[in-house]
């Protein structure tokens, strides 16, 4: 007679896989803080677990990323010299400023890359935490 424990196994799959990207997740968040450049300490704090792994239609999914921090694709990839005009206003102005200015040059910043490589080292470890659990 043959046993047929098919639902029993696709439930303990989903389980494995929901915690293995969990886990996944949580390194690569450590690892991205670790890599992050440190002025503030702001953008370090926002990078986190955005949305625990969950079922979705065509497998599992989680989120994890800089929550806040809108400069973080800059920080991340750079930006190229470009020239800083006003949107909304006739001139540039900032605290500190001798008088407004119509435009102002900024130089190109060279990206330094934080979540990219967190994501590299740590995603090949979902298929082991997989087995681990099971």
């Amino acid at each position: 007679m043959l046993k047929w424990y098919g639902e029993q196994l696709n439930q303990k799959m989903a389980k494995a896989s929901m915690h293995a990207i969990d886990r996944v997740m949580a390194d690569c968040v450590r690892e991205a803080q670790d890599r992050a450049p440190m002025k503030t300490g702001k953008l370090r704090k926002e990078i986190q677990i955005l949305a625990p792994a969950k079922a979705v239609k065509d497998g599992y999914h989680g989120r994890w990323g800089v929550r806040k921090a809108w400069y973080a694709w800059i920080v991340e990839k750079g930006s190229r010299a470009h020239v800083a005009k006003p949107k909304d206003k006739a001139a540039l102005s900032w605290p500190g400023a001798m008088h407004p200015i119509m435009f102002a040059a900024v130089r190109a910043v060279m990206g330094r890359p934080f979540l990219g490589p967190a994501a590299d080292i740590h995603y090949p470890k979902t298929a082991q935490y997989i087995r681990e659990k099971l």
